[in-house]
């Protein structure tokens, strides 16, 4: 930690910064703690951001000398772009600014800042001056995982079977906020249990009920939709076996959790910044899995792969729209400025390429859709026997797990 005389001996400049990172990223966190504030100061501050008066309240009041801090959360809340905004988003873009030049020239106020959405943020907070510093807050590694799973825990009894290295890395994507929801839902299910100790089981389940949300046993249902969400779910599963580039099956289950009628879950064996052209392609060709198998076997289709064909048809548009991954539109980026509507843009978004290009866009997602739909029909009319017995035993048992989807595949 930099003190305030090491900063005087060098004359050295404490810049404002912004935290910029996708929701529940942990930012106001890491604000808390370089503040050394309480949660309860954080929500008042919140609380406070309308009163106009409240930058001269805080900084008569802190007492912290010489270096003022002050956080706001999520600052686009009140200084979004101001092309449609009112005069008082004005003045609070302006009074911001003062503050981020200072009272005097014997204090300095560091300004502190959270976003979810730096691209909403009036261009004269980033100018150089005031935001110097944009830091990104992304997702943590299996060593932060960790060390987070170790501070949310240290106030909790876990049994000796619980392995902290071990759910970090079956943890991969999850944030802070995530981590911390995980014990939770673990202690609540260990007191359920009445059990005096977290064990591993307990949050294992925690963290697919975070994932998928509760499960609904008494859902009553029909044999022919459990046959059906049986050998939907198998689907997905045999024709993630027999990609390379697949994460291997944590578990399956056809009991419903949340809004989906069953899942399938994969164990990450690795974190990822980057995925390549195969690895893109056969995510696709997984997610058609429970509609090939729908066709295969029950000569039927049914409107339970819709999110499936959704996240399917996106991978495939951003491969030719965004990544460059078409050799018949090129390595191009279109559709770059049609960002999503929000408060402070224009609602009235224009396509930068002609129909022509639109028609050779969608001719190629088309195409990468179908060669995927292909391929899992392949390999599950080579495999069907496999579809068979993994469907088969998630009838009888409602659940598999990654081991004895394993075992099926041995005999």
């Amino acid at each position: 930690m930099i003190t305030d005389r090491q900063l005087s001996i060098l004359n050295a400049i404490v810049e404002d910064y912004v935290d910029f990172g996708q929701p529940v990223g942990s930012k106001t966190l890491i604000e808390r703690h370089n503040l050394n504030v309480s949660p309860a100061t954080i929500r008042n501050e919140m609380k406070q951001l309308e009163d106009l008066n409240y930058i001269e309240k805080t900084h008569s009041s802190s007492g912290r000398s010489p270096s003022q801090l002050g956080f706001r959360y999520y600052v686009n809340r009140l200084l979004e772009q101001t092309s449609h905004q009112k005069t008082n988003k004005l003045r609070r873009l302006n009074q911001l600014l003062v503050e981020m030049d200072g009272f005097s020239s014997e204090e300095t106020i560091i300004v502190l800042a959270a976003t979810n959405r730096p691209e909403m943020l009036d261009k004269a907070l980033l100018r150089p001056g005031r935001f110097d510093r944009q830091i990104v807050v992304g997702a943590p590694d299996v060593k932060a995982r960790e060390q987070i799973l170790e501070v949310h825990s240290k106030k909790k009894r876990l049994a000796d079977d619980v392995d902290l290295r071990i759910i970090a890395k079956n943890t991969s994507g999850f944030a802070g906020a995530d981590l911390e929801n995980v014990l939770n839902e673990a202690a609540l299910l260990a007191a359920r249990r009445n059990y005096k100790e977290i064990g591993m089981k307990e949050i294992e389940d925690a963290m697919v009920k975070v994932t998928m949300g509760p499960e609904k046993k008494t859902k009553v249902r029909s044999d022919h939709e459990k046959k059906l969400v049986a050998y939907h779910e198998a689907g997905h599963a045999v024709v993630s076996r027999y990609l390379q580039t697949q994460d291997p099956v944590h578990q399956i289950s056809i009991i419903p959790r949340g809004m989906a009628g069953g899942y399938t879950m994969y164990r990450p064996t690795e974190d990822k910044s980057f995925m390549s052209k195969t690895e893109m392609e056969e995510n696709i060709v997984s997610l058609l899995g429970g509609r090939v198998a729908e066709a295969l076997i029950l000569n039927d289709i049914s409107t339970g792969a819709s999110n499936d064909i959704e996240r399917a048809s996106q991978i495939a548009r951003n491969m030719v729209t965004k990544y460059g991954m078409s050799e018949k539109v090129g390595t191009v980026m279109f559709g770059g400025g049609e960002g999503e509507v929000f408060l402070g843009r224009d609602f009235a978004q224009t396509k930068d390429y002609s129909e022509e290009t639109a028609a050779l866009i969608d001719e190629e997602v088309k195409r990468i859709v179908q060669t995927a739909y292909e391929k899992a029909v392949k390999i599950l009319t080579e495999h069907v026997d496999k579809l068979h017995a993994v469907a088969g035993v998630l009838m009888e048992k409602e659940k598999i797990e990654g081991e004895e989807f394993d075992n099926i595949f041995k005999e």
